[in-house]
């Protein structure tokens, strides 16, 4: 089995302070987290919260730079070369690529 090779990873990204603090005294990274609106639902909750990361480098959110939200999560196609992969991007940053499986024929199903 190939691996897929990972992105860099932006280890700081969901660091937080000491004792729950917004700021860490360590890397210097600031994070706090709004409530911008809330629906009163059946079911799952209705609401729009959005986190802050000082050491986020994406520029592309919906609130702006160092903002990010679950609508922020995304999959982009990679090709390299004569391999394929699906590279998620998760709402607090961190991304992982995953291989494209080979279809199966019909007589390795059998």
């Amino acid at each position: 089995m190939t691996g897929v090779r990972q992105p860099a990873v932006s280890a700081s990204l969901a660091a937080g302070g000491i004792a729950g603090q917004e700021f860490n005294q360590q890397n210097g990274n600031y994070t706090t987290t709004s409530t911008d609106l809330t629906v009163a639902t059946v079911g799952p909750p209705l609401s729009v919260v959005r986190t802050y990361n000082s050491m986020d480098p994406r520029m592309d959110g919906m609130f702006g730079a160092g903002w990010s939200t679950r609508w922020d999560m995304k999959i982009a196609k990679e090709v390299r070369g004569a391999s394929t992969s699906a590279l998620v991007t998760y709402p607090d940053g961190r991304q992982s690529a995953f291989r494209e499986l080979m279809p199966l024929s019909s007589a390795e199903l059998a």
